[in-house]
């Protein structure tokens, strides 16, 4: 079978001059097999309304589209460093580029993508918690947020402390795990209890922060009243006040609250 460009879905044909014709049989079934598995990536990045750069195919995936791409890019990069069975072809390297997926190919170890993976997501963590004027020192992403970048941090940063404790399938790296610990070393050493905190705080503080937007307050000046005629900030401003008499407090949840208290 000669790959031509009609052999090619509407969505790839601008790949058809990097793939010439009179390719090794086995070569263009590589090539055939990668426009298709590229195609499949880039309609999930549509459904998922992620860029191209933010994903990476998930092996392990519940999904059978995202998990057939992740298994097939694990036996490419074994290739490229001349492991496995695959074969590592310079078209096939064309056509990953060419739909913007370079990143999968960029790394030539499973911890360089690791480490660049998390430089990202540390970097977002920031924009995040800048966002949402939450200390980074405070700021614990949720698995269970609505905000889908925030979430997939939430889910890799459970995965990575599970790998700490030697459970799941995830990796653990020692450049990976300074790079948390010299930027937000509380998300590996939060304990389970501490965190269960940090995540009611966190909406409570959302609130409080809606409140104050509401009001046209500054955050910083915005004081939770017991007196309110708002039920949720009256209790809010009742926990903030039992919580400081409290001796058994969290140094994340401290520092969360003391954004009240800055003049």
């Amino acid at each position: 079978m000669s790959l031509s460009v009609n052999n090619i879905s509407s969505q790839l044909s601008t790949l058809s001059k990097y793939i010439p014709d009179g390719l090794f049989p086995k070569e263009e079934l590589a090539v055939d097999r990668w426009v298709q598995l590229c195609s499949q990536a880039n309609t999930l990045c549509v459904e998922r309304n992620i860029s191209k750069d933010d994903f990476y195919p998930n092996q392990h995936s519940k999904s059978l589209v995202e998990r057939t791409i992740g298994i097939a890019l694990s036996n490419y990069r074994q290739a490229m460093s001349g492991k496995g069975t695959s074969r590592h072809y310079e078209y096939v390297d064309n056509i990953i580029t060419k739909n913007g997926f370079f990143h999968w190919i960029r790394f030539k170890s499973d911890e360089d993508k690791a480490v660049y993976k998390w430089q990202l997501r540390m970097e977002e963590a920031k924009k995040i918690a800048d966002n949402l004027q939450i200390p980074l020192e405070s700021y614990y992403p949720s698995q269970r947020s609505n905000c889908l970048l925030e979430k997939e941090i939430g889910i890799a940063l459970v995965n990575y402390r599970q790998a700490m404790q030697e459970k799941g399938t995830h990796k653990v790296y020692d450049s990976v795990t300074q790079m948390i610990m010299d930027k937000c070393p509380h998300w590996l050493l939060i304990s389970v209890l501490e965190k269960k905190a940090i995540d009611k705080w966190r909406k409570r503080f959302e609130y409080i922060k809606k409140r104050s937007e509401e009001q046209c307050i500054p955050l910083s000046q915005y004081r939770p009243s017991r007196y309110s005629k708002d039920r949720k900030e009256k209790e809010i401003a009742n926990a903030m006040s039992f919580y400081q008499l409290n001796e058994s407090n969290y140094p994340s949840v401290n520092r969360l609250l003391s954004v009240f208290s800055e003049s």
